[in-house]
């Protein structure tokens, strides 16, 4: 669903701003050190975790989140 919806903007011909949220205060970038979660919970996913900084944040018109854990 997930590729349905965003990978058709990011990869047209026109183009589509993404921001990437990956860094955490204890963890910098290291993505082994990531402590975020996401799980689904009936119909809907909880997201747990912080994040400091956010790839062109303020700017983009989609914002991604890794999804590990």
């Amino acid at each position: 669903e997930q590729r349905d919806r965003y990978l058709p903007r990011l990869a047209s011909e026109e183009g589509c701003l993404a921001a990437i949220a990956f860094t955490e205060p204890h963890a910098g970038s290291d993505f082994a050190s990531i402590r975020s979660t996401a799980r689904l919970d009936g119909d809907a996913w909880l997201l747990n975790g912080e994040k400091c900084y956010v790839t062109n944040g303020g700017t983009a018109e989609v914002t991604l989140r890794e999804l590990f854990g």
